[in-house]
């Protein structure tokens, strides 16, 4: 049971991500592409999160995605 809850939580993150990439190419298409300050901007935020105190205890940055 546990190999296929496993599977299950794979194929939920990869729709997902399939879902999540086909509405940023939905959105440049109708606004344009997303200027490369910005991208770098929200990379380097997202690396802030990550790094963050609180999600290096156990559980880390696993523990706190969102689901």
């Amino acid at each position: 049971m546990r190999n296929v809850a496993l599977v299950d939580a794979a194929v939920e993150r990869q729709i997902e991500r399939d879902l999540l990439e086909e509405a940023l190419q939905a959105n440049e298409t109708a606004c344009g592409p997303i200027p490369q300050e910005l991208r770098d901007e929200a990379a380097e935020l997202f690396r802030l999160v990550k790094s963050a105190p609180e999600l290096q205890e156990e559980g880390g940055w696993r523990g706190h995605e969102a689901r």
